[in-house]
């Protein structure tokens, strides 16, 4: 989760253990986690909800429904969109060229 979320979780911290715990006594897989933990950062990273990417959160009561549901996010077939885009002040450019 760490790796793909960005963050610095402890696998060691109690209530993480038992909210993982909690879904594989449901007998949810290491891999629903997984698979639960790669559609919310595909989902979440970049927006509002990239603050709720969190053990209690993914592995908590709604961890059927994150694991179930499709992902909201098109995948690109564009390699080159992680870049990050320019912001230009187009009032400016355009003031720039037409004194030229």
């Amino acid at each position: 989760m760490n790796e793909k979320c960005g963050t610095k979780y402890r696998y060691t911290n109690k209530s993480t253990i038992e909210y993982i715990n909690d879904r594989l006594k449901e007998k949810y897989t290491v891999d629903d986690l997984k698979l639960v933990i790669r559609k919310k950062c595909d989902d979440w990273i970049g927006t509002e909800m990239e603050k709720f990417l969190r053990p209690k959160t993914l592995f908590g009561d709604n961890f059927e429904g994150y694991l179930n549901e499709r992902s909201g996010k098109k995948k690109s077939k564009n390699r080159f969109n992680n870049f990050h885009q320019r912001e230009y002040d187009f009032e400016d450019l355009e003031k720039k060229m037409l004194n030229r």
